[in-house]
């Protein structure tokens, strides 16, 4: 009954939080939906696959202070945002995108798949696999890959550094287009040409990291259409929860459904799998607590491996963490997720759970509302572009990974395209040249 009990907290949490902030895109609402969605789906998960029918106090006691942890950080961040009286009307405008960019941005987009698919067709190959089948090369990419044995990295077998360049800014070219795409279909600018870069990204996640990247880019896509949807409405009517709910619903499908894909079997069931690989990353935890490792020695070994990596790279340190946190066995099922508390709870314990949950929630509500009242919608761009880490909380640990070098990368990206797609054009081009003139004639 405890995932019963737990299950009633967040709703009630998640109904005040509604109450006050009337704002479903908060991280505060996404975080505790998140949670809510997890300890619903692993209590039904209760019936088929999860043998961990009651979660242990220990288990319980670290995710009440995880939860209210970053309910207070939140809080605290809301009071300081109101104080400041920040603006919330500011009135959306038409990001116009040439065609011309359109089809460039088509076009480096289709060249990083080729030249992935190229790059894992030699990785394989490097490990004795030759196959013209594109599931099956993916396959046994991954089972060389961090996630499963390390391989790749320990025999310098990686992709490219510059294909892996390529990678991210198709990632940033994808969400820069999605966010312009439902930006301008609430103010009836349909241009619909916009999808292409949005599809192709899509499939170029796929290429590398499973469908982990791919639901992020369906996230943003659902998140950013209903943003824009709630904000031309300026309220939730029934009809956005209903496209909510069927968008949902189709999206846990094709996810089920590209398993034959990416050379998964589809033998079990889609109640099954759904409600495991969304949530069990919870039972997981609490097996872990059972018999928890020794620590390396080293702080925040797991909460901070995104710092640890950076630190290598520039060899002020020796350790690193990229490997997966080793396997449980749950009903016959295998799970390498314990959720973000247990990197916390690992590394600090219960005051470190509740010291980073509430800088998590004061911290990514302070810049969310800064982001949603500023004039540059750079930052807004960039809110969305992370705003997966809110839902993936209930795998694995993401907010404190961002100190890393991948996230200064990443931003670097963000930052030129942004510039690239959104505000290189003629006539922006005419107001910096007569700038740069004015400047010149001083």
């Amino acid at each position: 009954m405890t995932y019963i009990y737990l299950i009633i907290i967040l709703s009630i949490l998640l109904l005040y939080v509604y109450i006050n902030e009337k704002d479903i895109f908060s991280p505060i609402f996404l975080s505790l939906l998140a949670l809510l969605g997890a300890f619903t789906l692993a209590f039904i998960g209760t019936f088929t696959w999860n043998t961990q029918k009651e979660m242990s106090m220990q288990l319980v006691l670290i995710f009440l202070i995880g939860i209210l942890s970053f309910t207070i950080g939140a809080q605290i961040a809301q009071k300081m945002s109101i104080k400041k009286k920040l603006n919330k009307n500011i009135k959306n405008k038409e990001i116009k995108i040439d065609k011309w960019k359109v089809i460039m941005s088509s076009i480096f987009i289709i060249s990083t798949i080729v030249l992935m698919i190229l790059e894992i067709k030699r990785i394989c190959s490097y490990f004795g696999y030759s196959s013209n089948n594109i599931s099956k090369l993916l396959s046994y990419y991954r089972s060389k890959s961090i996630l499963y044995s390390n391989e790749i990295s320990t025999k310098t077998a990686d992709i490219n550094f510059i294909i892996k360049q390529m990678h991210k800014t198709s990632v940033v070219i994808g969400v820069l287009f999605i966010y312009a795409f439902c930006n301008n279909f609430f103010m009836n600018k349909k241009n619909y040409y916009l999808v292409l870069p949005i599809v192709l990204s899509m499939i170029e996640s796929l290429l590398t990291s499973g469908r982990s990247l791919f639901m992020k880019l369906i996230i943003i896509f659902l998140l950013c259409f209903l943003y824009f949807k709630i904000k031309k409405d300026k309220q939730i009517n029934k009809k956005t929860i209903i496209y909510g709910a069927i968008s949902i619903i189709s999206i846990l499908l094709i996810f089920y459904i590209m398993l034959p894909l990416l050379g998964r079997s589809t033998n079990i069931s889609f109640i099954k799998y759904i409600t495991f690989y969304f949530s069990c990353g919870i039972p997981s935890f609490d097996l872990f607590l059972t018999k928890i490792p020794e620590h390396a020695g080293y702080i925040g070994e797991e909460t901070f491996t995104g710092l640890y990596l950076l630190l290598n790279k520039f060899h002020i340190v020796s350790f690193t963490r990229v490997s997966s946190y080793g396997w449980e066995t749950i009903g016959g099922m295998h799970s390498n997720i314990y959720t973000s508390l247990k990197a916390y709870y690992y590394d600090f314990g219960y005051i470190g759970v509740c010291i980073l949950q509430l800088l998590f929630g004061f911290l990514s509500t302070i810049y969310y509302n800064f982001s949603k009242s500023n004039k540059n919608i750079i930052f807004l761009v960039i809110y969305f572009y992370y705003i997966y880490i809110f839902i993936e909380q209930i795998r694995a640990e993401q907010f404190y990974y961002l100190i890393s070098s991948t996230t200064i990368s990443i931003l670097l990206i963000i930052i030129v395209m942004y510039y690239l797609l959104y505000k290189f054009n003629k006539k922006n081009n005419k107001e910096l040249i007569n700038k740069i003139r004015g400047i010149v004639k001083k």
